[in-house]
């Protein structure tokens, strides 16, 4: 009888917290309800009780007659570093993490990884399946084959290039010079560059995505897309607890 009211007690403070943060996502501002960048998106949290937060990732649609060109260039410029800090932090803090010298190649089944590769170049072939994949390279990153992950991040100073069938169902990428998707490569998530940032061929954007160049250079064809891309949520007012209209909540996770 404790542990179903105990149980209950937890599902009504969940459900709380999920409440006002959809009330806020509606315009009616919460002052529980932090609001952060979170690269080309922004990031909501909510206490649920002393130890844990809600958390929500959200964006806004881009529509027909808007492109990310349109973003402020200053604006554009501090979401790529905050992603590129952010994504620099996640990959090298990995517990897994291996560093190694000179060009790097990775062929055959898939595996959890996290590998820093300094003074050379990288290419990733794997197929099969892994849950967690993190490369960071001051060369080229290249990943090929048929692998499905379920979280790939890439950090280059060189080009960045997927190809082949590859999956991933949450892709972070950022190169400091360009970056091309193009074969049968799936992904959604955000792929951002100091260059061009180009889909080619059968490469599909899935909901949610997000591209960014800092030069303006963003090239996709309408087949490489499936969904509106989510544009930077720079509707942050200068409190940072309140929204324009059209803030899209895709994310949610309890931490």
């Amino acid at each position: 009888m404790r542990k179903a009211k105990s149980l209950e007690k937890d599902l009504q403070t969940l459900y709380d917290s999920e409440s006002r943060m959809l009330m806020h996502l509606e315009g009616f501002v919460d002052t529980s309800v932090d609001c952060a960048p979170a690269g080309p998106w922004v990031e909501l949290s909510t206490p649920v009780d002393s130890l844990r937060r809600l958390k929500v990732l959200a964006g806004r649609r881009l529509d027909s007659s808007e492109n990310s060109s349109q973003i402020p260039r200053l604006l554009k410029k501090n979401i790529v570093e905050n992603f590129r800090t952010n994504l620099n932090r996640e990959i090298l803090l990995k517990k897994n993490l291996v560093i190694k010298s000179g060009n790097r190649r990775l062929m055959g089944p898939a595996e959890n990884i996290s590998l820093f590769v300094q003074d050379g170049d990288l290419l990733v072939d794997y197929f099969g399946s892994a849950q967690s994949c993190n490369f960071k390279s001051t060369g080229s990153i290249s990943v090929r084959g048929s692998a499905m992950f379920d979280t790939l991040r890439l950090y280059a100073a060189g080009m960045i290039a997927l190809s082949g069938h590859v999956r991933a169902g949450w892709l972070e990428t950022y190169s400091s010079d360009q970056q091309e998707v193009s074969g049968n490569v799936r992904f959604s998530g955000a792929l951002l560059a100091d260059g061009p940032v180009v889909l080619r061929q059968r490469a599909l954007g899935e909901y949610p995505s997000a591209l960014m160049s800092l030069n303006d250079s963003v090239e996709y064809a309408p087949r490489n897309i499936s969904a509106p891309l989510l544009l930077p949520a720079r509707d942050l007012a200068s409190d940072g607890n309140s929204f324009l209209s059209g803030l899209e909540p895709f994310r949610w996770s309890l931490q």
